[in-house]
């Protein structure tokens, strides 16, 4: 709702209140558009934050335009704080209550995404500029989420732009928040699983030195990964992937010994007492698989107990594996590990990936 241009008298005069929109939280915003002379618009700004005062107003909000830079000054020895500036504007703000401010402050966060890029070889790329340049490292590529720009979306972009492959977006690896990243701004920075769509590259000139498909454990061994935390991580998590390369990836970044995965055509978790394995198909008289057989007589009473059950027996482990959810169309599904059981370091399926294939920048 727009406020009343109204008139405010005071000792020089009749002064006309500058025009505002009420917001939504018992404020007022000024979007300033026309030329004014700084003097004119002080007497103005003063008399109309007096007559906002009376009315209960709460925060007052002043855009400025850049062609309107002599209005800064006076804005500010009114008592204004900078809130946020854009490349065609600054934004200031100034609180009326004599209570805590609860102005919102202005974003505290920069989003950036990395992204791998698996399939049946592998591929790394080395920045031309950047703290890396010169330094023979390969990295994945990575770059600032746009405004408005999903997560996703952002990654297929990057990959796009920096190796001319494109993706097509499968999950999110992990994310690291760090404080006081850029300009005292805090940083999420989100690692993305990529599926290649083309596999010519086309590297960015301007900032990227090389690109090429490389073995995952190759990029894996340099320092750099070994010794960065996220990164460190990350090729952890690819390496347990690639244990049901055909299936999907693991959570956990350690996989259990006795773990038998589940094959992909098992849907019997909920009458076989382990999931893992495919259950023996019915001896025969039963109308279909998996279905119990009818009962030999109407009976109201309670049905005998089912025979004990050991773990031992059979080839099943002793803790139950489920493949969960279900593989969908893309033929790609994330596999789910809740066995319990102790642990196999990661490494030990390090020749398990040679399959792979992922993409760095140079």
């Amino acid at each position: 709702m727009m406020v009343s241009n109204k008139v405010c008298k005071n000792g020089d005069g009749d002064v006309g209140l500058l025009p505002a929109t009420d917001d939504d939280h018992q404020g007022v915003i000024v979007d300033m558009k026309e030329a004014m002379d700084a003097k004119v618009f002080a007497t103005r700004l003063r008399a109309s934050v007096s007559t906002w005062r009376q009315q209960g107003k709460r925060g007052v909000w002043i855009k400025l335009p850049i062609e309107l830079v002599n209005l800064v000054e006076p804005t500010v020895m009114e008592g204004f704080k900078y809130h946020h500036a854009e490349p065609n504007y600054l934004m200031l703000v100034y609180w009326i209550p004599k209570i805590d401010s609860t102005i919102p402050p202005n974003a505290s966060h920069r989003v950036r995404i990395g992204a791998i890029v698996l399939n049946e070889k592998r591929e790394v790329v080395q920045e031309k500029s950047g703290t890396l340049r010169g330094k023979g490292v390969w990295k994945i590529p990575t770059g600032v989420v746009e405004e408005g720009e999903d997560i996703f979306k952002a990654a297929e972009r990057e990959v796009k732009e920096e190796t001319g492959i494109d993706t097509k977006f499968l999950e999110i690896l992990a994310f690291r928040q760090q404080h006081k990243s850029f300009f005292e701004k805090s940083d999420l920075f989100f690692i993305c699983m990529m599926h290649p769509l083309s596999f010519d590259i086309q590297k960015q000139e301007l900032e990227i030195e090389a690109a090429q498909w490389m073995p995952f454990d190759e990029y894996a061994a340099q320092p750099m990964v070994q010794n960065h935390e996220l990164y460190n991580y990350t090729k952890d998590l690819c390496l347990a992937k690639g244990q049901v390369p055909n299936l999907g990836y693991a959570t956990s970044r350690k996989v259990s010994k006795d773990v038998i995965p589940s094959p992909i055509a098992c849907m019997n978790c909920s009458i076989c007492q382990y999931p893992c394995n495919t259950p023996s198909p019915p001896a025969s008289g039963n109308p279909s698989y998996g279905t119990p057989p009818p009962p030999q007589s109407l009976s109201y009473g309670s049905p005998p107990p089912p025979p004990p059950q050991s773990p031992s027996q059979g080839n099943c482990p002793p803790t139950p594996v489920v493949q969960y959810p279900p593989p969908s169309i893309y033929g790609y599904a994330p596999y789910r590990n809740v066995s319990v059981s102790a642990p196999l370091p990661i490494s030990s399926f390090s020749t398990m990936i040679s399959v792979f294939s992922f993409a760095v920048l140079f």
